[in-house]
């Protein structure tokens, strides 16, 4: 939160892992993290472009938290910190107020 520079995130494979990488139109853009506290809890989101015609096992990978690592960018570009397989209890919906 006390960063002089914008710090950015993206959601990627695991290494070794293009499963995502490969059901998407483009590669997502960085999204800027701006750290705006609401109840004490900060949403963070990306948007990506899907092909057409995704199979079922595609659409269940892509929906399961275990199939992406959460990426830190600092202002240079550079991965600083990397999140592997997140977990459903890190998502809001898992985690009554």
């Amino acid at each position: 939160m006390h960063t002089e520079k914008p710090i950015y995130f993206t959601f990627a494979d695991l290494p070794g892992n293009e499963t995502i990488k490969n059901l998407l139109v483009e590669t997502p853009s960085l999204v800027q993290i701006e750290l705006n506290s609401k109840e004490n809890r900060y949403t963070i989101s990306q948007r990506l472009k899907l092909k057409e015609n995704v199979t079922e096992a595609d659409n269940q990978a892509l929906l399961s938290p275990a199939s992406y690592r959460f990426q830190v960018i600092n202002e240079e570009k550079l991965s600083v910190a990397s999140f592997m397989g997140l977990e459903y209890s890190l998502l809001p919906e898992d985690n009554p107020k």
